[in-house]
């Protein structure tokens, strides 16, 4: 598996053992691959939305919260996620996916407004395909997007 990471307009792929986190997007037979968007701005929530929806998606769900998260993944499954690191509520979007990682391997872009080292390395720590620093540049985010889903 290849990590992708992006930081002001710069990707950094970091290549690691496995393929299992995007096998899932492999196994979606004939469906339109679903993504789900855990993102506390409105405007960029809605943003991602209609961009998603514009490539051929389907929104799997939104939260804008790590606990509705966790949930969702749970229920839905989705084949990509998209999830914002700095959320309103006791957990980020890094403990989110530390704790979705004991029930999915779903493949995660992270969305984030911190390019810090710090959030750098617990963000990687959780095993993410991509992480994207805001403001997000759309078309960067949908080759990313494409390349994660047609992996």
């Amino acid at each position: 598996m290849i990590l992708i990471m992006v930081i002001s307009g710069q990707s950094y792929n970091f290549k690691k053992k496995g393929s299992s986190s995007l096998q899932k997007a492999h196994e979606n037979t004939g469906n339109k691959k679903q993504v789900l968007i855990v993102e506390d701005d409105l405007i960029l929530s809605l943003q991602l939305e209609m961009q998603i929806k514009l490539m051929g998606y389907e929104i799997a769900g939104k939260a804008n919260n790590a606990t509705d998260a966790i949930e969702m993944i749970k229920e839905k499954n989705p084949d990509l996620v998209l999830m914002d690191i700095i959320l309103a509520g006791e957990m980020d979007g890094v403990d989110a996916i530390s704790t979705i990682r004991d029930f999915s391997d779903v493949p995660v872009l992270y969305l984030t407004g911190n390019g810090d080292e710090q959030t750098r390395r617990r963000a990687h720590a959780s095993r993410p395909v991509a992480y994207i620093v805001k403001p997000v540049d759309m078309l960067l985010l949908k080759k990313t997007i494409n390349e994660i889903l047609n992996y």
